[in-house]
């Protein structure tokens, strides 16, 4: 995590990562990457990577380092807002 927000987790033998746009057009070119999709369907900006051994993890480094580059840049007025419930 990053000021509180998650950058990247594993989840079922894949790495999940939230990347920029540009740099998910990337990955899904060059890497075994492609849209993290929950059981609602794709996850907006998260992207997974397959991750079998630990020469995989290897070459998903840049890739996270990137994910937490770009969240570290989010403010918070660029994240969407919690909405607060009527009492």
């Amino acid at each position: 995590m990053v000021k509180g927000k998650m950058f990247a987790f594993a989840f079922n033998g894949v790495l999940v990562a939230k990347l920029p746009d540009d740099a998910r057009a990337e990955a899904f070119k060059s890497a075994e990457a492609k849209p993290f999709e929950h059981t609602y369907g794709p996850f907006g900006q998260w992207t997974q990577f397959a991750c079998d051994d630990s020469e995989q993890a290897d070459l998903l480094f840049p890739w996270l380092r990137q994910a937490y580059d770009y969240v570290s840049s989010l403010s918070e007025t660029t994240e969407r807002k919690k909405e607060t419930l009527p009492r």
